[in-house]
């Protein structure tokens, strides 16, 4: 009976915490306020910029009296806030007892991930409201993730602590409830749960938080503050310039007429991020005026000028325009070519905390100037315009700055480069089509923070033995990708190597016959994942008739398919 005692409970709890129109209307009333005053205090940075004293007077005027107004509509919203009944939470109990043959399996699942939602504090609440902006399928990175949150605003300073490091702790958090899944294939991956994914994207439509538009017609109300549009096939896109939208989201249309990013609504935006539009080969020149604007994700397109106070740029190997320099408010640059005079500005951004650039032959010198000079680097990402031909330049002579935690290096090398050995704070490390005929791990075991280390088809040996990873080696180290088409045969991994490995990942090795000798010593392994899988392998790895299932039978999850 415990179980249906918890439905019992969660559905008093839901009933009145989700369908009380004036709880509703309350907190959109309190959410549009604040949303007044980031638009006003925005208004006012962007004004105060201006050189003639008398448009800075009335500008002082126009926002004191604005603000006054605000104040006095948040103290009367304030003062008629609901009163809510707590009696509700006394009800159900049994948290920890079986499940009941009364409740379907799959409904108290999702009730359990219900209940641990409501009991967030409301900042994580929207976090995770905003990892389900994209279609449930689509998996997000942690830096996508984090850069979405920094940019709107609900990441929570602490004393001490950089806001990428905070939102790694909600991330974590989010995880250790169950509220995200990880998952890895090429990269860690984060998704709400399918059941929890589409409970929260009916309450969040239903509060007009997020509107979440695909396949057929889509109705925006105006009230909508939040919109995420994908995969509508029909190329029904509404129109948007009348919405007071704060964050946009486009991904999988054919085609799609521009907005004019100036009228009414779209001013407003925070959050802009187009992905996989077929037809857009160029921003309107309008996006330079979204002085709101902190977030702008694109893929293959251009555009002439940028927003000045924008946080993050995420583009996908395009050319940046002249002045880039000028936005000293940039936090992020990724995917975008490092080449004329734009390797000599990204000199002037030395508050970056990420950068990611297509190397350029005639203005490496320049580029390794200006990366030197970013002390507060974090993320790095080098690579070449044919990442199957080209040969990466690793920037030699190169001082890596000195809190770099993440390095990717995607182009083929000759070795490994010297510098690489004194990132003594990386914690993930990326080698990308390397083709490197010499152990890079020789280099490697020895960095101490180390924790995710992906091969990618980086080495080109077709047999691989207890060398590769050592004891001793690699202290921190929780997850390994490799990638490779030669490699054959992982003979031996010693007793007492990898000690904290998590993850083992094998991708694009369908030459892969044996798995190495002593695998089952690393009890710390959680999950296994061989994608594809030789069919002689399948059947050595059999769990009844398998000669190598020994090897694997401790690994709480084995995935792979022939």
């Amino acid at each position: 009976m415990g179980a249906e005692a918890l439905v019992k409970f969660l559905a008093q709890r839901l009933d009145y915490l989700l369908s009380k129109e004036s709880v509703r209307q309350w907190s959109r009333e309190l959410r549009d306020t604040i949303y007044d005053v980031e638009d006003l205090v925005d208004q006012f940075i962007t004004g105060a910029n201006v050189s003639d004293e008398s448009e800075k007077a009335l500008l002082i005027i126009r926002c004191g009296s604005d603000l006054e107004s605000i104040q006095v509509r948040l103290t009367q919203i304030l003062d008629r806030k609901p009163q809510c009944d707590t009696s509700a939470s006394s009800a159900g109990g049994g948290h920890g007892e079986s499940s009941s043959s009364l409740v379907d399996p799959g409904d108290q699942s999702l009730a359990l991930l219900v209940s641990e939602y409501m009991s967030l504090p409301y900042y994580l609440r929207s976090c995770l409201m905003y990892c389900c902006v994209f279609p449930v399928k689509c998996g997000l990175s942690k830096g996508t993730l984090s850069r979405i949150w920094m940019a709107e605003g609900i990441i929570q300073a602490k004393s001490g602590e950089i806001l990428e490091d905070v939102a790694e702790e909600y991330i974590e958090k989010l995880v250790s409830l169950g509220l995200l899944e990880t998952e890895l294939d090429c990269r860690i991956e984060f998704k709400v749960p399918y059941p929890l994914h589409r409970f929260l994207v009916d309450e969040m439509m239903e509060e007009n938080f997020i509107i979440a538009c695909s396949h057929s017609e889509p109705i925006i109300p105006a009230t909508a503050g939040h919109v995420s549009i994908h995969n509508c096939w029909n190329d029904a896109i509404p129109n948007l310039n009348d919405l007071p939208i704060r964050s946009l989201f486009v991904v999988g249309i054919r085609y799609w007429e521009h907005p004019k990013f100036t009228s009414y609504g779209l001013k407003y935006l925070r959050v802009l991020h187009l992905e996989w539009i077929r037809n857009m080969v160029k921003l309107p020149g309008e996006v330079g005026d979204l002085i709101h604007l902190r977030f702008l994700g694109l893929k293959k397109s251009r555009f002439r000028e940028l927003p000045e106070n924008l946080r993050h740029l995420l583009m996908s190997r395009c050319d940046l325009p002249i002045g880039i320099g000028r936005l000293k408010n940039l936090q992020s640059v990724k995917g975008v070519y490092a080449r004329g005079s734009i390797s000599r500005e990204l000199g002037c951004l030395t508050q970056l905390r990420e950068l990611g650039v297509v190397l350029n032959d005639y203005d490496v010198g320049e580029l390794s100037t200006s990366i030197m000079k970013m002390s507060g680097l974090l993320s790095l990402t080098l690579s070449v315009g044919s990442i199957f031909d080209d040969l990466l330049d690793t920037l030699e002579p190169f001082s890596p700055p000195p809190f770099l935690r993440k390095l990717q290096l995607e182009g083929r090398l000759v070795s490994l480069p010297d510098w690489l050995s004194s990132t003594e704070n990386l914690t993930k490390l990326r080698l990308g089509f390397s083709h490197l005929f010499e152990n890079p791990n020789a280099v490697l075991q020895f960095l101490p923070n180390l924790k995710q280390l992906t091969l990618w088809q980086a080495y080109n040996a077709k047999q691989i033995g207890k060398e590769f990873c050592p004891v001793g080696g690699f202290p921190k180290l929780e997850v390994l990708v490799i990638a490779s088409n030669n490699l054959v045969e992982w003979t031996e991994i010693e007793k007492g190597a990898l000690p904290s490995l998590k993850y083992l990942h094998f991708h694009c090795c369908s030459r892969l016959m044996i798995l190495p000798e002593g695998l089952q010593y690393v009890t710390t392994l959680q999950k296994l994942s061989l994608f594809p899988l030789h069919g002689d392998h399948a059947r050595r790895l059999d769990p009844e008739r398998g000669i190598e299932h020994y090897k694997i039978k401790h690994i709480p999850e084995v995935r792979f398919f022939e």
